[in-house]
């Protein structure tokens, strides 16, 4: 799907979640069975995410997220929109094409998550900060 045509078929803002400090403290003390729960309190642990990345990750995410929520160990909420000055760097010279795609990225906002890339052409694989 073309980054214009999921912004299309997103009419609402994009939801994300966050661990609440009750979660934090849950998170050591959760038996050793709940390996899904785990992976995502432990995603959430490291950084916010995107429901949209938290829902692919599992087939089990949507009841695992309602379960964390009713608990009050996740928070659910809609990101800010980042000024035009939120960019992850803002130094570096970037040519037009480099601008297009990073103005793609800011404007499909917690859509697509966080990534980074490697300079090895080989290596240069986008890596969910949700995974």
């Amino acid at each position: 799907m073309r980054l214009a045509d999921r912004r299309r078929a997103d009419t609402k803002q994009a939801a994300a979640y966050r661990l609440s400090a009750s979660g934090r403290d849950a998170l050591a003390h959760l038996p050793a069975g709940a390996k899904a729960k785990r992976a995502l309190m432990l995603a959430l642990s490291q950084s916010d995410c995107a429901e949209e990345l938290l829902l692919a990750s599992s087939p089990r995410a949507r009841t695992i997220l309602a379960e964390l929520g009713n608990a009050g160990w996740i928070e659910r909420y809609r990101p800010s929109p980042q000024p035009d000055g939120g960019r992850f760097i803002e130094k570096v010279a970037l040519n037009a094409e480099q601008q297009q795609v990073l103005g793609e990225i800011e404007r499909a906002g917690p859509a697509y998550g966080c990534f980074c890339c490697t300079a090895s052409p080989a290596a240069a694989r986008p890596r969910s900060t949700c995974a």
